[in-house]
């Protein structure tokens, strides 16, 4: 059964200062779109957050996917995971596609250099399989790749060259850092996929598998560097579009959630700190057409309804522990 409406709809952070976050995804082409405040009381109804708040939802372009979310609660529940490593249980993050890697990369610089607590990854290449293009002759098709994790943020940023995809990102060329919208978000899990919650997405939300368990290992540069594999490590990898997307690279459109899974190596447990009400990247949020619908398809899945209500913006709301044990909200259309 089909219960979400398109795809990743919003990435939810909780943040210290809604006007630096404002400023800070301006950079990235994000403007402000819907605004709204609740009192501990309605927080406490709708999601189980004993403390008011302020909110925006911050738009990208005409997209009606990939947007921000930035939530300054009075009283937070918790600091986050902050600027851990991407490999992490709780750990999330957004990918974005950007024509400048390196405008990029130069602030990441500035920022080691004035002592901010980040962790971030010089851009790495990652290419398709296939013939290896002969150098300064051949184009070739790849895609680079760099990670940026601050104290209230988690990005991944990727930069094509040599192909394009108008159904996978849409960039705001005259922001300072000419991004996208999130294009796909991750999660990590480990253990057996099957308790790990890994098919929640497709059998309660009704995404589509468009990758099933693909491995990635040492030999791979990007995925060395990104997630700190050792010599003998690997992980696999499941993504998870909107049920409309093609099953055709050419054909899928953004908005997919990805898993990164680690079966038998070991990967810190930070969920705890990485629930909604805490700082940083604490949530991902779908839409829904049925509320009703969602709540039943998600506890016969293994899924928990924590609260719902009215949302900050007037919307019906559920807030779910999903069965790999991070936060999702699910809004009414």
């Amino acid at each position: 059964m089909t219960v979400v409406t398109g795809g990743l709809y919003e990435l939810v952070h909780g943040v210290s200062s809604l006007e630096a976050a404002i400023a800070y995804w301006g950079r990235f082409g994000y403007r402000v779109g819907l605004t709204g405040e609740m009192s501990m009381e309605e927080s406490l109804r709708t999601y189980s957050v004993a403390s008011s708040m302020r909110s925006v939802r911050l738009s990208h372009g005409e997209s009606d996917h990939g947007l921000i979310r930035c939530i300054e609660w009075e009283k937070p529940t918790g600091p986050g995971i902050g600027a851990h490593p991407l490999r992490a249980l709780g750990s999330r993050w957004g990918a974005m596609l950007n024509t400048n890697l390196l405008a990029v990369q130069n602030h990441c610089e500035q920022a080691d250099i004035a002592g901010e607590t980040q962790h971030w990854i010089h851009s790495v290449r990652q290419d398709p399989a296939g013939p290896n293009p002969a150098p300064f002759v051949d184009d070739g098709v790849h895609v680079r790749e760099m990670v940026l994790c601050r104290e209230e943020t988690r990005q991944v940023l990727f930069q094509r060259f040599g192909y394009t995809n108008p159904t996978y990102g849409s960039v705001i060329h005259d922001s300072p850092f000419p991004t996208s919208q999130v294009t796909h978000a991750g999660l990590v899990t480990a253990g057996d996929p099957e308790g790990a919650g890994v098919f929640f997405y497709e059998r309660a939300l009704g995404l589509l598998m468009t990758r099933d368990g693909s491995v990635s290992g040492y030999s791979d540069i990007a995925s060395r560097n990104i997630f700190q594999l050792g010599e003998h490590e690997s992980y696999r990898c499941w993504d998870f579009d909107d049920p409309t997307s093609g099953s055709e690279p050419q054909h899928w459109k953004s908005g997919r959630l990805k898993f990164i899974h680690f079966d038998d190596f070991e990967v810190p447990d930070l969920r705890a700190q990485s629930r909604l009400g805490s700082v940083g990247l604490s949530a991902y949020s779908w839409r829904v057409a049925n509320l009703d619908d969602a709540a039943r398809s998600c506890e016969r899945n293994r899924g928990s309804v924590l609260s719902s209500g009215p949302d900050e913006f007037g919307n019906a709301t559920l807030r779910v522990l999903a069965p790999d044990g991070h936060d999702l909200v699910l809004c009414g259309t």
